[in-house]
């Protein structure tokens, strides 16, 4: 049981310096300016600004910094991968800072709202389609895994619809690394699936091959775009928010396509 009597945080900031925070920005609702602190980045965090924050209690999925940050406060290691489903890995966290209640209160309604968002889709799309989520890059793409960030999460797990059937392969036999499965453009339209998300973190000159840009998805603009900014992260609640987006734009994009 946590005492929660000295509530801070401190957030590691995103890959680029410059953007700090704004790559989380789904999550500006729910906090005002100044109530997070920057102690740097992802395995080279400050201790200097951590202590400076004096945690009752440091929660991180790094193993490798416990030790350090044991001798600031307790520390846990969690892990999203360690549960079976967001709404088990938010009972848990309830459990390990003493607000259970909260942490259910917070599941029914994100059960209410992921329900709501899979009857939404599935009132417009015929059974059995399979979805893809493409990060690209300038000299390669990536597939989206389904456990973790660029809404991946969102969609295979939260929202539990089917990958296409390469994708899928990808899933049952290779390791994701970072949460993506890196494949050349030669190959990348065997892994095209019914609906395409896109996702692009870092090939702002959108330089691709023509392998890329001479697939009928790509070429007719029948890719759906997602926004990096708000799926960079994989949280429960940045999951919450991409699977209602994701729904909108799967709705939106059906209708549209209905039309034509």
């Amino acid at each position: 049981m946590v005492s929660w009597t000295n509530f801070s945080v401190g957030c590691y900031s995103s890959r680029s310096k410059d953007s700090k925070f704004r790559l989380c920005s789904i999550l500006k609702s729910y906090y005002k300016e100044g109530d997070i602190s920057n102690i740097g980045t992802d395995g080279s965090a400050s201790l200097e600004k951590i202590l400076e924050l004096k945690p009752d209690l440091i929660i991180t999925w790094n193993n490798e910094d416990v030790e350090k940050y044991e001798k600031i406060a307790p520390t846990i290691v969690f892990s999203e991968t360690a549960h079976k489903s967001v709404t088990d890995e938010i009972k848990a966290m309830g459990e390990y800072l003493g607000r259970q209640d909260e942490a259910n209160a917070f599941v029914q309604d994100f059960e209410k709202r992921i329900a709501r968002a899979q009857e939404k889709i599935n009132n417009v799309i015929p059974e059995g389609v399979t979805f893809t989520i493409y990060d690209v890059f300038e000299k390669n793409a990536t597939v989206v895994g389904n456990s973790s960030v660029s809404g991946g999460r969102a969609l295979y797990q939260i929202l539990n619809m089917k990958p296409q059937k390469k994708v899928q392969e990808l899933f049952d036999t290779k390791e994701s690394t970072g949460g993506r499965y890196e494949i050349s453009y030669e190959v990348v339209g065997d892994y095209v699936g019914d609906y395409v998300f896109v996702i692009n973190f870092f090939n702002k000159e959108e330089k691709f091959p023509s392998a890329w840009n001479n697939l009928d998805v790509v070429k007719n603009n029948k890719t759906i775009e997602l926004a990096p900014e708000y799926y960079f992260a994989s949280d429960p609640l940045s999951g919450l928010h991409q699977a209602e987006d994701m729904a909108d734009k799967i709705v939106e994009f059906t209708k549209a396509q209905q039309k034509q």
